[in-house]
């Protein structure tokens, strides 16, 4: 049966009671806010958030600007130029139950974060120009067989300038950001340092943008391992938004490389160092969304990865020593609106590695830095499995980073359900879930509900999965066998947070 939940921690207790007053209390004033703060809102939504190449240029608010609704239009003529300063601050909670011992189902995690963000923003009649910087401050408790608390930080320094007409938009950005390179958050998602170039054609919907980056194998930059070299990605994507088919159609392509690394023995001057593989890894796939038709909208989504990593110790020790692989993703979603609700239907399919050994090819999917929002995302236990399994996992648990495995068994996972939203800001979501797996059979329930206004949101889902496992286990002899018993699951996820 399905293990009690523990008592959660006074910390614990404490935030979610903190935020849960401001949300309802407290008065709150604020302008803007990037929207990565808020990606868990799309809980509430399609799970998906839709890359159109604009950029992060924005235009705060000056507080000290008239209200006369004909002053916009004098602004728009004439050069803006502030110092603007807005504020984010969020928790976010997991509790997760169920199992047996060995898979280490029982996990839970309590994260504060507070992100700032100040800056300077110039908006001409052509030229524009912004320099922001936004520090993420985060404070964790995590319990996974063990309590570990975690003081960390990271943040945005970007520096941003382009040009705009009526027709065209060129920019560039460069710095240290937030990112996202695809939709769902199955690529990556994440801080890192870049330079990205982005254009857009308005009158046609047609944009572009190249990216370079580098990234460490961390959470946050504090936490990062200074003797290991940073992975780089680098690519583009092209898409065309908002005509009489398509809502947003957009093709991507990116190449991750880790660099290789000697290992160091260690002695009185120099700490022990593994060694680290060479890996080359291309990433590439489209993202579809079709316009409304009597109610009814499609999603397509597919990545497929290929490339190799070389585990050869040097030129004459390197025959039949890389693994390659030839991994891939593919999903849709079905929606039909209707004035009482919207019922959708989909699902996702992900390839899997042929050997439950480690060999020469592992063929199963797994992204850069995944962050799952789209199809159910981190509210649903069967799609993100946060268990110790030898068969691997396909997506990484919230707050935890590791270099692409791809010795997985993969997912293929259905679900239906349907959403009602009121007045524009509560929202209730419910789903029916079915995967097949190396975890077994599962079914699963999931429902969510959230409220959110222009300063706070608040969100809870909780889900319950019973797995099938479709294995024997043996009775003091191998002779001797018997059915696995069902497993059963819970998960629950909330998040709350305000913007001043």
């Amino acid at each position: 049966m399905l293990r009690s939940l523990p008592r959660v921690s006074f910390c614990f207790k404490t935030m979610f009671l903190f935020f849960a007053l401001s949300v309802i209390a407290v008065p709150i004033f604020g302008e803007s806010y990037p929207a990565y703060r808020q990606d868990d809102l799309l809980l509430l939504e399609d799970g998906k958030r839709e890359l159109k190449t604009k950029g992060r240029f924005s235009l705060p608010k000056n507080k000290s600007q008239s209200s006369d609704p004909n002053a916009n239009v004098v602004e728009s003529q004439t050069t803006d130029s502030h110092f603007y300063a807005i504020g984010t601050a969020f928790y976010r909670g997991l509790t997760q139950r169920g199992g047996i011992r060995e898979e280490q189902a029982n996990k839970s995690f309590s994260r504060m974060i507070l992100s700032p963000e100040t800056g300077w923003v110039k908006k001409g009649e052509r030229f524009y120009q912004q320099i922001l910087i936004s520090p993420y401050l985060l404070y964790e408790e995590r319990i996974n067989g063990t309590k570990t608390i975690t003081k960390g930080s990271d943040g945005e320094l970007l520096f941003l300038t382009g040009w705009e007409s009526p027709d065209f938009r060129v920019g560039i950005e460069v710095g240290r950001g937030y990112q996202r390179l695809d939709r769902n958050g199955f690529l990556f998602v994440g801080f890192l340092n870049f330079g990205e170039f982005l254009f857009n054609w308005k009158t046609t919907g047609i944009s572009f943008s190249a990216l370079g980056a580098q990234m460490q194998n961390s959470v946050l930059y504090t936490e990062r391992n200074r003797r290991e070299s940073p992975q780089r990605i680098s690519g583009g994507s092209l898409s065309v938004s908002e005509n009489r088919w398509i809502q947003n159609f957009r093709i991507f392509y990116y190449l991750y490389q880790e660099s290789r690394q000697e290992s160091v023995k260690g002695d009185l001057f120099f700490t022990s160092e593994p060694f680290r593989p060479y890996g080359r890894y291309q990433y590439y796939g489209f993202e579809f969304s079709s316009t409304k038709w009597k109610g009814i909208r499609l999603d397509l989504d597919g990545i497929k990865v290929s490339g190799f990593r070389e585990y050869g110790i040097d030129a004459f020790q390197s025959n039949q020593t890389s693994r390659t692989t030839g991994g891939i993703l593919f999903g849709s979603r079905l929606y039909w609106e209707r004035p009482e609700a919207i019922y959708f239907l989909g699902g996702f399919y992900t390839s899997k590695d042929g050997e439950l050994r480690t060999d020469r090819n592992s063929n199963g999917y797994a992204g850069i830095r995944t962050d799952p929002r789209g199809y159910g995302g981190k509210s649903s236990f069967l799609m993100m499995e946060s268990l110790l399994l030898q068969e691997g996992n396909v997506f990484q648990e919230d707050g935890s980073v590791s270099k692409p495995d791809f010795e997985n068994k993969g997912i293929q996972l259905f679900q239906m359900g349907i959403r009602k939203t009121w007045d524009q800001k509560w929202t209730l979501q419910s789903m029916i879930l079915s995967s097949s797996s190396s975890l077994g059979r599962g079914w699963e329930a999931v429902g969510i509900a959230g409220y959110q206004s222009e300063y706070s949101y608040i969100l809870m889902s909780f889900s319950y999965a019973a797995v099938d496992p479709q294995k024997e286990k043996k009775v003091l002899f191998d002779e001797w066998r018997k059915n696995e018993a069902i497993k059963e699951y819970s998960r629950v996820y909330l998040s709350a947070g305000v913007y001043f």
